[in-house]
């Protein structure tokens, strides 16, 4: 875990998917403008790390690579806030894992993670730089909001069980039993 000071974290492997050289470029704006967090990208290189590397042209981002999970859930808990600019994902359970730790999420106006994350997420244009600095910006300039979004993603992960999905399946399947 970075000793240095506040970090935003971004966890997934480096895969274009991901989206994290748009978050790197969205970082080093908010760099600028004076944000003192350094960026965490937790994830094996799936082929994009020199090029994460060159974007960030000297602004503190730290690349770990793959991760078990006690360093991964000790990392997460001491994140400012978990970013997640992702392009596509089926579900994207880091949010919720993001949210059972306390931990403020942002992620990507994209595929399910709306679903995923409800009303216990700042959402952000994934193609857009500036909408995501933004979001990024509201969250940590705004301790009310920051705080805001922890207690709402706690009460969120809460809901989002293994339970709960398992009895949405089943209750689908029955369903569709029901009309042949």
């Amino acid at each position: 875990m970075p000793d240095d000071g506040p970090y935003l974290l971004a966890v997934g492997d480096l895969r274009p998917k991901k989206n994290l050289l748009r978050l790197v470029q969205a970082f080093r704006a908010l760099r600028r403008e004076g944000l003192e967090h350094r960026l965490v990208l937790a994830g094996v290189d799936g082929g994009q790390g020199e090029l994460v590397r060159a974007a960030a042209g000297g602004a503190p981002v730290r690349l770990t690579g793959y991760l078990s999970d006690a360093p991964l859930d000790a990392l997460m808990r001491g994140a400012d806030a978990l970013v997640h600019p992702s392009l596509y994902e089926g579900f994207g359970l880091v949010l919720v894992e993001a949210m059972a730790r306390g931990v403020p999420v942002l992620a990507a106006r994209a595929t399910a993670l709306p679903e995923t994350g409800g009303d216990a997420a700042e959402y952000f244009d994934p193609l857009d730089v500036g909408d995501m600095a933004a979001a990024i910006g509201r969250v940590v300039g705004d301790r009310v909001r920051h705080a805001e979004l922890a207690k709402r993603g706690r009460a969120r992960a809460g809901r989002l069980s293994w339970g709960d999905s398992a009895a949405r399946t089943v209750a689908v399947y029955e369903e569709m039993l029901s009309r042949r």
